[in-house]
């Protein structure tokens, strides 16, 4: 899966009454805005908010400005008069405000529980307010950022509400009108009916003890006639189609929204040629109308009184299938005609049809939703699905007690969710599994006590830096998760080794490199469905991925799937339980070492919240085979020596007395630059060759590394180094420089500063060894054995170019 960022909070448009009405009789008011000395229970959150209490007893309420400035969430905290406000016999809170202001804004209100702030213990919605309106912003407890499922907010402990916008570029001005708890308790957020999933009662979507309501469920195309029958003590559809050409189709549709049919790899439908005539029946499930399984015909026709099941498989008959040609687009799809884009998670009709010569009936007894499972073949977890010389080159069936820590890291950097921290006491082994463990749990991430804290606890387990191999197959057997909201997966990243290496070289998916998505799954789809995908060309503007989410996969007797990527030079082919399930034949293959990961985080592109109810969840992998093909085999494949231990000899290289290890860019090759999303060309200033940098509007980290001697450099004399940068762009651009050691990426082993350049303002960025971000204590560099020096732009809003001279190092340590 493509690296997953975003902000410490998403301002998400929720429910907003526009309405001059006042409060509900049986509401209660939070604050009274005509009662002096009220402002005491208020609270600026940063320099840029000023309020005041409005005397008016016609019109009273509270005046708010937030003036413009770098804060990312201005706003006022209100707390109660007492330590927490009770509303356990309300179900929500609501803020009325007038925007006073000459533009519309986008206004939060959250209300707090008491509680590590990591855990994030409250609930928050958004209003966009037009200038001169007023509008409701409106928190039901235990909902949030457009009303769905979030944190289970204690109403009886309410101990603070916070009204805030985002990062003010102009001025805001508002008038908070009233503050109120109503509604009653246990309050849920209206429902949109297409949003409503419909589970088949005990399997059936028609016949068992469904009952059907023909004016709602029943859509008949072209003539075709349906009427509803007893069949038993179940009911059953009487279809007739005309003698006309064309097509006559019935759709069978849930009584309100979808059917979810997550639990499910297949519809079985029961019919009956109740006509004079010989018919032969079709049937397929749609999504979304226009997306939808193939669409399965009987083999022969139904002779009158005949009956025969079709069995309409989610999978598709032609599995998916990249193209073979250039792959130029960020997002490509696959071969036309392979793969299917079905949803189970919302299907909204089966469609029956018939192929007839004259007037035709049929009885459409019973329609079910079920998983066979799939008979596995034999050579399956034995050997590769392809013929050759296999050698079996990694095995791990989780058999001991503990985790083999010389295999696997059982720590990384989330960079996926920020919900959820990586433990040891999260993997847990038994039964010969390995089980990577999700539950509402504090802990700090990585188990370092130094790091921060989250409210759900995961294991996690990869080989980076230990194991990795160029080509191969690739297979684990694993049981998925069912509980909501949680992101499991089975995927490959490339390691070119060696560890001296920093580790955005090395797992750099550009450069012939690639991500391996080989069973990435969303809980959301159910355990029968997920993704397969490839990424390449980094993560940023470069960035292209190609791949299907729509995989339909049967699980074996024990309701385990074994997912395999069988990777070749020039192929990528993935299978499960034996089965093709997709396939990318393609000059863009990566050709570089990889090493595998297992991981589940929660969220996801595609999912639902989590539900702390249903935790802990285990995602379940029975073992981890790979085999290296005598032909393929490679130096890079295996073992990974580890770095060093103990003293490390200074780098060869030192700079002179004055410190200068770039000066000129006279002799610099922006060909040796490395680039990760930024571009770099010499060019002449104050008739000085010197290097200007570009950084992509949008990019993530768009950065450059100046080029430094090999070996690298000993800057042992020194306190630090420093590079002076000029923003001779349009907008205002925050530029960082970052002075790297060797070591494991895991634990930072670097230290960086910042500088915020309006345009045509020059800076000097310095970086004193052991600091970082404002001269804090940092990573203790080893400041005789430096690799790297790494100059780049946190996320432009719009494209920056800067000017970088006079990289050197400074003072005395």
């Amino acid at each position: 899966m493509a690296w997953n960022t975003s902000g410490p909070l998403a301002v998400v448009a929720c429910l907003l009454a526009l309405s001059s009405s006042a409060p509900a009789a049986d509401a209660l008011p939070l604050i009274d805005f005509a009662k002096p000395g009220i402002e005491g229970r208020c609270t600026a959150g940063c320099d840029q908010v000023i309020f005041a209490r409005i005397d008016n007893p016609a019109k009273p309420g509270l005046a708010v400005t937030i003036a413009p400035g770098k804060a990312g969430y201005p706003g006022i905290h209100i707390k109660p008069e007492g330590q927490v406000w009770d509303l356990s016999s309300f179900g929500h809170v609501a803020a009325r405000i007038t925007n006073l202001g000459e533009k519309a804004i986008s206004l939060s209100l959250r209300v707090d529980n008491t509680g590590d702030w990591q855990a994030q213990p409250w609930n928050t919605e958004s209003g966009y307010i037009k200038p001169g309106e007023t509008g409701t912003v409106k928190v039901i407890f235990g909902f949030q950022y457009g009303t769905k499922p979030g944190y289970k907010l204690d109403s009886a402990k309410v101990v603070n509400l916070l009204l805030f916008t985002g990062k003010a570029k102009a001025p805001v001005s508002f008038r908070v009108e009233s503050i109120i708890a109503s509604g009653a308790a246990g309050e849920r957020p209206p429902v949109d009916p297409k949003d409503v999933r419909t589970k088949p009662l005990g399997g059936y979507l028609l016949g068992g003890a469904v009952t059907i309501d023909a004016a709602k469920q029943i859509e008949a195309k072209n003539g075709a006639a349906v009427k509803v029958v007893a069949l038993g003590r179940s009911q059953a559809l009487h279809l007739t189609y005309p003698a006309g050409k064309g097509t006559h189709l019935v759709r069978f549709k849930p009584p309100i929204g979808r059917w979810d049919l997550t639990g499910a790899t297949e519809i079985r439908l029961r019919v009956k040629n109740v006509g004079e005539i010989p018919v032969t029946p079709g049937a397929r499930v749609t999504s979304d109308r226009w997306h939808g399984t193939d669409m399965v015909l009987a083999e022969t026709a139904l002779v009158p009184g005949a009956s025969q099941e079709l069995v309409v498989d989610f999978a598709a008959d032609k599995v998916w299938q990249g193209p073979t040609g250039a792959i130029a687009k960020a997002h490509a799809k696959g071969q036309k005609g392979t793969g299917t884009s079905f949803a189970g998670n919302k299907a909204d009709a089966v469609e029956i049809l018939a192929k007839h010569a004259g007037e035709a009936a049929l009885l459409v007894e019973s329609i079910t939703a079920t998983v066979t499972p799939l008979l596995t073949p034999a050579w399956l977890g034995k050997r590769p699905p392809a013929e050759g010389k296999w050698a079996l080159t990694f095995r791990d069936e989780f058999d001991g007690e503990t985790i083999d820590r010389e295999r696997w890291n059982i720590y990384t950097e989330n960079y996926w969710d920020k919900r959820s921290h990586f433990t040891k006491d999260n993997v847990v082994l038994g039964d010969g599994t390995a089980r990577l463990r999700m539950e509402r749990k504090t802990g700090h991430e990585n188990d370092d006590p130094k790091r921060k804290k989250t409210g759900h606890a995961v294991g996690f387990l990869d080989t980076y830096g230990r194991w990795a191999q160029r080509y191969g197959y690739f297979e684990a057997r694993m049981k998925l998760p069912t509980a909501p909201g949680l992101w499991p997966a089975f995927w490959l990243m490339p390691d070119r080794g060696p560890v001296s290496d920093p580790q955005w070289v090395r797992a750099n998916t550009g450069k012939g490199a690639m991500e391996f998505d080989i069973m990435e799954h969303l809980t959301r789809w159910g355990p029968y469905r997920y993704n397969v995908a490839m990424h390449w060309d980094g993560y940023g503007k470069e960035h292209k991925s190609i791949g299907s989410s729509n995989v339909y996969v049967r699980p074996d007797a024990d309701g385990f799937i074994t997912s395999g990527l069988l990777w070749t030079p020039g192929a990528a082919v993935y299978y499960c339980n034996g089965e093709v399930v997709a396939r990318l034949e393609n000059t863009r293959i990566s050709n570089v070492a990889s090493y595998p990961i297992l991981y589940m985080v929660t969220g996801g592109w595609d999912n639902s919240p989590v539900d702390d109810d249903q935790l802990p969840a285990d995602f379940v992998v029975d073992y981890v085979r790979i085999w290296q093909r005598q032909d393929l085999a490679s130096a890079a494949d295996g073992k990974i020596a580890l770095a060093r231990t103990g003293p490390r000899p200074k780098a060869p290289n030192a700079p002179p007395a004055t410190g200068e290890i770039l000066t000129t860019a006279a002799a610099v090759k922006p060909a040796e630059i490395e680039l990760q999303g930024a571009t770099v060309r010499v060019v002449e200033n104050k008739g000085t060759k010197v290097l200007q940098a570009t950084f992509p509007a949008g990019t993530n980290y768009p950065t450059f590394t100046v080029p430094v001697t090999k070996g690298g450099w000993d800057l042992s004399a020194f306190a630090g180094a420093q590079v002076e940068v000029v923003n001779t762009g349009q907008s205002e651009v925050a530029v960082c420089l970052r002075v790297d050691n060797l070591g494991d990426w895991r634990k930072e082993p670097w230290n960086v500063e910042k500088a915020i350049l309006k345009p045509g303002e020059a800076q000097t960025i310095q970086v004193v060894f052991g600091k970082s971000y404002g001269g804090k204590p940092g990573f203790a560099l080893d400041s005789g054995h430096i690799v790297a020096f790494r100059v780049f732009a946190e996320k432009p809003k719009q494209t920056a170019t800067v000017i970088v001279r006079n990289l050197k190092a400074f003072g005395t340590p």
